[in-house]
């Protein structure tokens, strides 16, 4: 996936499913477990992966009738340059002032706190 391609909020949707699964998925088992949060039909998810698919996101393989799909960028990997590029926006790349406006904005608790602490070995 190239760096200015970024995932829609429903792209991103459909690939959390397939970074909980683990395994390639058939399109219609992903139609199947999104349909109760989402509402989605088959058709709007086939849309979404034939997007993500020319996103260089997922890739797909035929199997018999059945097209089964699995993420071409890891969790973590999105995560760091999808943070990395939203702290550049935002906070000029000072995850310090990012932190502050977590405080000021009352959506740092004390359980982030401790999560924190146990993270970098700080208790």
């Amino acid at each position: 996936m190239s760096g200015k391609n970024t995932l829609s909020d429903a792209e991103l949707t459909v690939m959390k499913l397939l970074w909980r699964a683990g395994e390639p998925l058939p399109s219609a088992e992903i139609a199947k477990q999104l349909e109760p949060e989402t509402g989605w039909s088959f058709s709007t998810v086939s849309t979404l992966l034939g997007r993500m698919a020319e996103k260089q996101a997922i890739s797909h393989e035929k199997r018999g009738k059945a097209y089964y799909y699995c993420p071409l960028i890891a969790e973590d990997d999105y995560k760091k340059r999808e943070t990395r590029s939203f702290l550049g926006k935002l906070f000029d790349g000072r995850a310090s002032d990012l932190l502050a406006a977590l405080v000021a904005c009352d959506e740092v608790t004390a359980d982030d706190i401790e999560a924190i602490r146990e993270k970098f070995g700080l208790k």
